[in-house]
């Protein structure tokens, strides 16, 4: 994981690096010459333009301002060395850098030059597989100096790599001076014993054997950043968690990003728990990740924590499931703020999932009556989550005694509430093409009245709610059974059984089936009529009843008796002559814009009003709008 600042020199540099491809080719190392860099010292000029060295190259990308000068005193080797100053600086970096030279993928090579610099400055290598492809590898950052010092790093040449070239840059208002430069083939490293299986998957987990190419790195780690930050990292010999090295990063200053030592990442596998630690000591809260990769380039993260400030060595852990692509892992325990981090003795070990039970026939859930607790997290049933949102205080308890459906069921107790909901719900499923409709159940008890919503992911990546119940007050388990329609474009589906004031739910057994609804034999209409207008009584009566047809009337029971609307004589006609009278609320609002409070009254005054006046049960609803 390279600093995100590179990615715009690939396409800074890509037309230069293009047109200098065949001089490229001929700065390859001979035989007798284990330096792989032509004009290594600089003190050949180029025969076309004595302003620079043969072999070499400079660019700058980024709003900046810089003088480029071709040294002939002064240098560390030699008379010739060549110098930036950079004297205005908003973004980018400004550089000299010898031209790419052949290497092969998978070895390891080691650079150094000389330097003197008034600012801190960064090497980085930059990889080409020939194609005009560039990668990046961040060598670390030269810290200041007014005389010459030596810089030293190794760089590992990526798979499909075939160039590189070495950027010293600078990238801050002040001057760099190189020379003397290096780049050498490393001898073959004898890798680490590999872990024995069920062991400790990390090599070199305590840090103690030093690289063989460069004595301030662990063997099999590394180091990164990226974002705008200042970091130093060392590799103390002394004070160590476990035996004598750690690995310690001091962030001096801090506008975006982080830094990081992490291990060369490992193979994981699917249905498989890892367990990570480390041992740490920090001045300020730092965070652990875990970085997956695909095999082709292709990164995701996982989110395993915020370890506190400890003055003393302090265990990390964490657990975590790889995604189906991962095929590599590595954790980075990083630092995103100014302090100071030390880490030591570290374990990732694995061990074998077991898969939820496939769901019921019929049931598309996985885990119904959530008898399986989650095997990473034992207050929790598998494949199951919980969630709130709004301002509101819930209690997620999952219960291992009282279920309706063997011997555990979820609960939810609200404690304070101003808005939002809460609730648990299970992992969504999939809808199966073709499906229209769904039939839902669960058992739960309630000391307040709750919601029930399906919730569709859609196609276009929008996310569709759709209200289908709202289960009542209940002391003892009680069955909420409802059918919903599938909206076009649905991928996936699940339901919240949500609380959404101060007080207790506990749901179990649930079931979410396909539904086909039992088709009629002879085509049907329905004749409906809103709002219980004069003109419905006046015209429409005489003419259904003229042809034998039969309505449903929809009152708005606070507007019976004014001008323009029926009596409740008239209401009452339709009901004696044999049509249907049902609910249009009291006032005709838009629900969606109602308080809860308000929404009852609405809802439950227009349905007594109505089977007083009726004498019968009022069991439908056409809401305004």
């Amino acid at each position: 994981m390279i600093s995100r600042k590179l990615a715009a020199v690939a396409s800074a540099l890509l037309l230069t690096f293009s047109t200098l491809l065949p001089l490229a080719m001929a700065s390859s190392a001979s035989a007798d010459s284990p330096n792989l860099i032509a004009n290594a010292s600089v003190e050949t000029a180029d025969p076309s333009n004595s302003a620079q060295p043969q072999s070499w190259l400079k660019d700058n990308w980024g709003t900046n301002k810089e003088t480029y000068t071709y040294l002939k005193t002064g240098a560390e080797d030699g008379t010739h060395a060549v110098k930036v100053q950079m004297t205005s600086y908003t973004s980018g970096d400004a550089k000299w850098y010898f031209t790419p030279v052949n290497v092969t993928a998978g070895s390891q090579y080691n650079f150094s030059d000389y330097y003197q610099g008034t600012v801190a400055t960064d090497v980085v290598a930059q990889f080409d597989d020939g194609n005009g492809n560039y990668t990046y590898q961040d060598l670390g950052a030269a810290a200041k100096s007014t005389t010459w010092k030596q810089y030293a790093a190794s760089l590992t040449v990526p798979a499909g790599a075939v160039h590189v070239t070495v950027f010293h840059l600078i990238e801050s208002v002040g001057t760099l001076t190189t020379d003397n430069f290096s780049l050498t083939a490393a001898a073959p490293v004898t890798p680490p014993p590999p872990p024995t299986p069920g062991s400790n998957l990390i090599a070199n987990q305590s840090v103690e054997t030093a690289s063989p190419n460069n004595s301030a790195m662990p063997q099999s780690w590394l180091q990164d950043k990226w974002g705008t930050n200042k970091v130093t990292y060392s590799y103390p010999t002394t004070g160590g968690q476990d035996g004598k090295r750690s690995v310690k990063l001091q962030m001096t200053s801090y506008t975006s990003g982080d830094a990081k030592w992490y291990f060369t990442p490992v193979a994981v596998q699917q249905n498989t728990l890892y367990t990570y630690s480390d041992y740490y000591q920090s001045n300020v809260a730092s965070d652990v990740v875990v970085q997956f990769d695909d095999g082709n380039g292709n990164y995701t993260y996982q989110d395993l924590g915020s370890p506190a400030t400890s003055t003393a060595w302090k265990q990390f852990t964490a657990t975590f499931t790889p995604p189906s692509t991962a095929v590599h892992a590595t954790v980075f325990h990083l630092l995103a703020k100014v302090g100071t981090l030390t880490t030591d003795n570290f374990s990732l070990t694995s061990s074998t999932v077991t898969p939820p039970p496939p769901p019921p026939p019929g049931n598309a859930i996985t885990n119904p009556s959530v008898e399986t607790p989650d095997p990473t997290n034992s207050a929790m049933p598998q494949s199951w989550l919980h969630d709130n949102w709004g301002t509101n205080t819930p209690t997620y308890t999952y219960l291992n005694g009282g279920a309706e459906d063997g011997s555990r069921a979820m609960q939810i107790q609200m404690t304070s509430y101003t808005s939002g909901d809460a609730k648990w719900y299970f992992k969504p499923v999939t809808v199966p093409a073709g499906t229209t409709q769904y039939a839902f159940s669960d058992y739960y008890k309630a000391s307040v009245s709750t919601m029930a919503y399906a919730v569709f992911d859609m196609s276009d990546g929008s996310t569709l709610y759709q209200i289908i119940g709202q289960p009542g007050v209940s002391a003892n388990w009680q069955k909420f059974a409802t059918n919903f329609t599938v909206p076009a474009g649905a991928v996936d589906v699940t339901v919240y059984h949500l609380i959404n004031q101060v007080g207790t739910l506990t749901t179990d057994n649930f079931s979410l089936a396909p539904y086909t609804p039992t088709g009629f034999n002879r085509p049907i209409v329905t004749l409906t009529f809103d709002d219980g207008y004069q003109s419905t009584y006046d015209n429409g009566l005489p003419e259904l009843n003229k042809y034998g047809f039969k309505s449903t009337q929809y009152i708005i029971t606070g507007l019976v008796g004014q001008p323009n609307y029926m009596t409740k004589s008239e209401v009452l006609a339709w009901n004696t002559g044999g049509h249907d009278v049902e609910s249009h609320t009291v006032t005709h609002p838009d629900l969606t814009q109602l308080t809860a409070a308000q929404l009852t009254t609405e809802l439950s005054q227009s349905q007594s009003t109505l089977q007083s006046w009726l004498g019968k049960p009022v069991k439908d609803l056409a809401y305004p709008y």
